[in-house]
């Protein structure tokens, strides 16, 4: 068993302008090996990270995150920051920490998601390679043991924990946990010490590094809220300024973290990587919909083989009932076109017949009431619809 130390680690990414694996983190050189595989994937990414950051970064994510020009540069600059290997410059050792945090706060639908996406397609080419925990599923009292494994004794100690043994087959990674405030309490202390020291130690003993990752934070804390008899209410609404979006949003976070959790420390480990998504605008609403209906048409054609057009009319009484209600963003909208679109073009297609090859367009759409479904009006092309 053969280890490559540190000293030699730290001579080889200095040379690639890289941060090397934490001091005490020995790197196994066998079978895989593991030194080529650091060589080659890890250090020539992000060997040309900072350069991707830059110049496709600022291109290609506000085309995939509409309508969040303020969360987008945010990020970005956090981005930049992680890439120079200045993320916690400013302690006495940051060396250890995770190489970026972020924290996505804000309504549901606006985008937070698919910015975590963008992340990982822009730090390591593949926009579906991040790893994901719905935080949700981690609110009973055993879930620690979930993320770094059951203690000995305990059924589940043999298969070890989700989350650290993700990490360590693949420490170089967009982590993402998503609606962070559903967690059990005791989540968050496994939180601090992966924030602070960079590391977890599962129930086997073995020590996980985050050195290389990228967290990702998500909650909607601050949106909806409880009155005093425990129904929800709205707490923001669509059209509000984004600095009282930021101001209240910030507060709710704050009480969470503060008084709720009694985790003040964890808030501060955070500092100001906390971005503030807003709601999406009427115009940025509209946008988003022309680019689910052109998704739609794409379908239809490669899955059919039929072409799907709209006349400007119904274009336009799609838009107005789909973008209707933005306090569920992007994701109110492809709700809405399932039900109001996909639904009817479905139930037309399935009952009267299409042939292939042929053209249907929609020339006129119904929303429907309490007693009718949504209907479509549509012509056809020669040897089309009947």
């Amino acid at each position: 068993m053969t280890y490559i130390t540190p000293s030699i680690t730290i001579g080889v990414a200095s040379l690639l302008r890289m941060r090397p694996p934490p001091l005490g983190a020995p790197a196994l050189v066998g079978a895989g090996p593991v030194f080529f595989r650091w060589y080659s994937h890890a250090c020539f990414r992000f060997a040309t990270l900072l350069a991707l950051t830059c110049v496709n970064g600022e291109k290609r994510v506000p085309e995939r995150v509409v309508g969040q020009p303020q969360a987008v540069t945010k990020t970005l600059d956090i981005l930049k920051r992680a890439v120079l290997g200045l993320s916690g410059a400013q302690a006495t050792r940051s060396g250890s920490r995770p190489r970026g945090v972020l924290f996505f706060a804000g309504p549901t639908g606006v985008g937070k998601t698919e910015l975590a996406k963008q992340i990982s397609a822009l730090l390591f080419g593949d926009a579906e390679a991040y790893l994901r925990f719905d935080m949700s599923e981690f609110a009973a009292d055993h879930a620690a043991d979930r993320l770094i494994g059951a203690p000995p004794g305990y059924v589940g100690y043999e298969a070890g924990g989700e989350l650290t043994g993700a990490v360590r087959r693949n420490p170089f990674q967009v982590v993402l946990f998503d609606e962070i405030e559903k967690a059990h309490p005791a989540i968050f202390d496994k939180f601090l010490q992966i924030l602070e020291d960079g590391r977890l130690t599962d129930g086997q003993g073995t020590t996980t590094y985050f050195s290389e990752c990228v967290l990702i934070f998500t909650s909607n804390l601050g949106v909806v809220g409880t009155d005093s008899e425990g129904r929800p209410i709205q707490l923001v609404e669509p059209g509000i300024s984004y600095k009282e979006l930021e101001e209240t949003v910030g507060a709710a976070i704050r009480h969470h973290f503060a008084r709720k959790l009694a985790r003040p420390e964890l808030l501060n480990r955070f500092g100001d990587n906390i971005v503030i998504f807003d709601f999406i605008s009427p115009e940025t609403a509209q946008r988003i919909c022309a680019l689910r209906i052109e998704n739609i048409v794409e379908t239809v054609r490669r899955e059919l083989d039929v072409t799907l057009d709209f006349t400007e009319h119904a274009r336009q009484q799609l838009f107005a009932v789909c973008t209707a209600d933005l306090r569920n963003g992007g994701r109110g909208i492809g709700n809405k076109l399932e039900s109001n679109l996909i639904n009817p073009l479905a139930r037309r297609l399935f009952d009267e017949g299409f042939d292939s090859g042929s053209r249907v367009t929609v020339t006129e759409f119904h929303p429907g009431d309490s007693d009718t479904a949504p209907w479509l009006r549509v012509e056809k092309s020669s040897d089309g619809l009947r």
